[in-house]
């Protein structure tokens, strides 16, 4: 899919499941926006970029590619008028995840798309349940994707010292 999006870099097709949520009144907007970033970064993934180095991707972790999710007040007028633009094509060195907060006089809504190379419909549905745990105020644990890739890399630089290649 990667290589396919390249021919279309400007078709959303790409994109994993936008979805556009009407949150109840009692969500506080403030938390939310804290929320979403803790819940992020127990998702690796949504910290990675795709580089590509002599034709040949690689995902790379950026720590702090996402620093915070600004919730930006408009009027609901100004709400319904945005709608069809919120979802916009990703490119490979785009941040692989789109979370945004709206608030107007009328209703508060949560925004979220994502990248297909980061996400599939398994891992949507994995960062939403964290979501809404981590709302209600339980510990969430850290996606074991990075931790894969690093015991990976440490093998592989080991090996790589006693004259192996392991991949």
């Amino acid at each position: 899919m990667y290589e396919r999006q390249k021919e279309f870099p400007d078709s959303p097709l790409f994109n994993m499941y936008p979805m556009l949520m009407k949150l109840k009144d009692w969500v506080d907007m403030k938390k939310m926006s804290e929320i979403l970033i803790k819940t992020a970064q127990a998702h690796p993934a949504c910290f990675s970029v795709i580089e590509e180095h002599n034709g040949v991707p690689f995902q790379k972790y950026v720590p702090n590619l996402i620093s915070d999710v600004k919730i930006e007040k408009i009027s609901e007028a100004e709400f319904q008028s945005m709608i069809n633009t919120l979802v916009q094509p990703f490119s490979s060195c785009d941040v692989p995840i789109r979370l945004r907060l709206f608030e107007t006089e009328k209703a508060k809504y949560f925004f979220f798309d994502t990248y297909h190379v980061f996400c599939d419909a398994f891992s949507k549905a994995v960062f939403v349940y964290d979501l809404d745990k981590a709302y209600a105020g339980g510990e969430l644990e850290r996606d074991g994707w990075l931790s894969y890739l690093e015991e990976r890399a440490g093998k592989i630089f080991s090996s790589l010292s006693g004259k192996q290649i392991v991949l």
